[in-house]
């Protein structure tokens, strides 16, 4: 008998099996959507919704917090697809450094804007963690202070500002002037008086320990400056460009500082063009273009915009929606290498000297994106593990 009066009978038989199999399949994916389509709309509904079940439908997290301890906390959101106005429910979950979940909670509203904020907004501070309430959310605990265990300890708020001093941290927070400080030693939250002044400012960034980073643009051709300051001190730079310089285009952290100089020609879409930086308090400044071991041409023009982080310990990020990201080597910031992404990423932060990376679907929806979740790095993004399991990608 020969090989292909042997083959043909199976493959008549086994094409037939396979497309009942694809036939199976689909009905399977599109029962498991309107499965979870249905799943949704019950969470989102419920006025007491729990923790567990916000998290299963959000599917990721939208932020995450690390404590001095190894603790994490992760915050969760999930809006109606269909309703910019429609319900929506929150959710935080701290995990200990161990990956037990130590306290959570959750929250509902009945109408939510399209970007705005939920009530899981948490700051990391000195022995713990401070959540700060959202009138959005009627069911909002309001200002507390979170300690490493899980416990919640009441947080006072004053009117009267408070003058800056070493232990305090400045807070960032959706709105402007003035400007917000936490007071461990209190727990109080206060207007901040003593900053440094950001009037004369185009755009800035205030790092959580006072230090002011920000751009001049004068109304005439003169050349744009960035500018530093700490307590009364104050270094300035010529920028090699005059560029359009956002807040997001701002990092400071201890002794280093970077700013993302990105413009457009002639109309067309911002691109990525060098990155100014010091990384000694801003005594010497440095501006990297593209090159061999600074490839910022990876970066797409018209993309999402280019966000600038420093890690803990020096080390600058660049990040473009999660898309593309690149990280330095070292804390000298003189070369930089792409990171990998095990996942369709949204967002890649920097949390200490860990790189998180949340995988999610740009817009609300109804269906789970490949490797939906987050996912951490302790190497530079070379490799990576999903948060809290620990599974390798």
């Amino acid at each position: 008998m020969s090989l292909r009066r042997t083959v043909l009978p199976a493959v008549l038989v086994v094409i037939p099996f396979l497309a009942l199999m694809l036939g199976v399949f689909v009905l399977v994916s599109s029962q498991s959507t309107e499965d979870r389509e249905k799943r949704y709309r019950q969470v989102l509904e419920d006025p007491t919704p729990s923790a567990q079940d916000v998290t299963e439908v959000a599917g990721a997290p939208s932020d995450v917090v690390s404590g001095e301890d190894g603790s994490t906390l992760l915050s969760y959101f999930a809006a109606d697809v269909e309703d910019d106005e429609g319900f929506a429910a929150s959710a935080w979950r701290l995990y200990g450094p161990d990956g037990d979940v130590l306290a959570e909670d959750a929250y509902h509203t009945d109408s939510w804007e399209a970007g705005g904020s939920s009530s899981t907004s948490f700051t990391a501070v000195p022995g713990g963690f401070l959540h700060l309430s959202d009138a959005t959310y009627p069911e909002d605990d309001g200002d507390f202070f979170l300690d490493p265990r899980g416990k919640r300890h009441p947080v006072r708020s004053s009117h009267t500002a408070l003058g800056f001093r070493t232990g305090d941290v400045v807070l960032s927070l959706p709105y402007g002037d003035p400007k917000m400080l936490f007071r461990p030693s209190q727990r109080t939250v206060a207007p901040a008086k003593g900053l440094p002044r950001t009037r004369d400012l185009d755009s800035y960034v205030v790092e959580d320990r006072g230090t002011v980073l920000g751009v001049q643009v004068p109304e005439d051709d003169g050349p744009s400056r960035g500018v530093r300051r700490r307590g009364d001190r104050q270094r300035s730079q010529e920028l090699p460009y005059r560029a359009t310089v956002r807040d997001g285009d701002l990092a400071t952290r201890g002794d280093s500082a970077a700013v993302a100089l990105q413009k457009s020609a002639d109309g067309s879409d911002r691109r990525l063009v060098a990155l100014f930086l010091t990384t000694d308090n801003g005594r010497r400044w440095t501006t990297l273009r593209n090159s061999a071991h600074v490839p910022l041409d990876v970066f797409t023009p018209g993309g999402d915009e280019v966000t600038v982080e420093i890690l803990a310990d020096g080390r600058v990020l660049l990040d473009q929606g999660g898309d593309t990201s690149l990280l330095a080597d070292t804390s000298h910031d003189n070369t930089f290498h792409r990171v990998t992404k095990p996942a369709e990423f949204v967002r890649v932060l920097a949390r200490g000297n860990t790189l998180y990376g949340i995988a999610d679907a740009e817009d609300p929806s109804y269906d789970l994106v490949r490797g939906e979740g987050l996912w951490l790095s302790r190497d530079g993004g070379h490799t990576w593990s999903r948060f809290p399991d620990g599974d390798d990608d």
